[in-house]
């Protein structure tokens, strides 16, 4: 979501628009073997509003919400057609270099990711989950032109995951038995992209964006599950991996 037409007044802020989607694998490992798998089937729209802060220092609000249908399997059951939504906002940093006749971006900012997984839906058993990473971003962009109209930025990007939450509301399953919540504090994600921008007019261009987006979560704490008051037992969120891949098309203004 980090490309953007050439700015022709600098006062005025750039602005983009987006539909994408892609597919989302995501996976639970316990002592080292498979626990639980789900792929879904994602649609979603994005945005960003990038505003120059000089020639070459600028500041972007970047934010994308999707939303699809999972396939759920575990060695105990299988469920298709299960709901899925996720956010993902984030403000960074950009600084544009010179280097001979190449314009490289690199960025670095702070980013909010939320996930909702509703496998109350499956019936007896399940209950929502709730994922949300705070996190760091840093970025590299680099600007290389195809012909008079057309030109390629690829970027990588690497997300240090600072804090995360998983909820499961256990209550769905019964509703004496209080929400488990465990912290995740070791994790990190990175982002692969190219646009392939192609400027319309002034101000004004459109973007096709193919995307491998990824997470690589740890085992969380281990918290006490609690049903009227008394600990039956304790739970904990598995080592977790995600997989987006996917494409995104945009209009800039």
């Amino acid at each position: 979501m980090s490309s953007f037409v050439t700015l022709a007044d600098s006062s005025q802020p750039i602005v983009k628009v987006g539909l994408e989607a892609y597919q989302e694998k995501y996976e639970e490992t316990l002592d080292g073997s498979r626990f639980m798998e789900e792929k879904a089937r994602m649609l979603g729209v994005s945005g960003a509003i990038r505003f120059d802060l000089s020639e070459k220092d600028a500041l972007s609000l970047e934010g994308r919400w999707g939303w699809g249908d999972a396939d759920y399997s575990s060695a105990s059951s299988e469920h298709s057609g299960l709901g899925r939504s996720t956010y993902d906002l984030r403000l960074v940093y950009q600084h544009d270099f010179d280097v001979g006749q190449q314009r490289i971006i690199p960025e670095i900012g702070l980013g909010r990711r939320r996930l909702e997984d509703k496998l109350q839906e499956a019936g007896f058993g399940g209950y929502q989950r709730e994922s949300t990473y705070q996190y760091a971003t840093l970025g590299l962009r680099s600007v290389h032109a195809l012909g008079s109209e057309w030109k390629v930025e690829p970027k990588l990007s690497y997300n240090y995951l600072l804090k995360g939450k998983q909820v499961s509301r256990l209550s769905d399953i019964n509703p004496a038995a209080e929400d488990l919540k465990n912290n995740q504090k070791h994790g990190y994600g990175f982002e692969l992209s190219a646009s392939f921008v192609r400027e319309l007019e002034e101000r004004k261009a459109v973007s096709i964006t193919p995307f491998w987006r990824a997470w690589r979560i740890d085992d969380s704490d281990t918290q006490p599950i609690r049903v009227s008051g008394i600990v039956i037992g304790s739970g904990m969120e598995p080592k977790n991996k995600t997989d987006e891949i996917g494409v995104n098309v945009s209009y800039h203004f």
